[in-house]
């Protein structure tokens, strides 16, 4: 979609949702019904600094499973749920980025 492309939608991963094993299944994000719909896709990022610029590292895949109110929004994660458990885990900062 070409309004990703210019203007993607930048979400932060707020918490966790559901765990199964060693796997993260569902998150949540602070973007909802205000700037997004539901079956919204993104594309989940490790957020590093280098030479105080950003790096992002892409680890997962994520889709909105529901709108919970204006800034919130319940995702199903469609890949990498170890990779975000993971980096939860670790505590590192984790990004969203929309793709469609």
């Amino acid at each position: 979609m070409y309004y990703n492309e210019v203007y993607p939608v930048r979400a932060n991963i707020i918490e966790r949702g559901t765990e199964k094993k060693d796997k993260t299944k569902e998150l949540y994000i602070d973007v909802g019904s205000s700037l997004v719909g539901e079956d919204v896709h993104f594309e989940v990022y490790v957020v590093g600094q280098i030479a105080g610029r950003e790096t992002r590292k892409q680890i997962g895949r994520i889709r909105i499973r529901e709108t919970l109110g204006s800034d919130i929004s319940l995702c199903k994660v469609q890949k990498g749920g170890k990779e975000i458990k993971a980096a939860f885990d670790r505590g590192d900062t984790i990004v969203a980025i929309s793709t469609d």
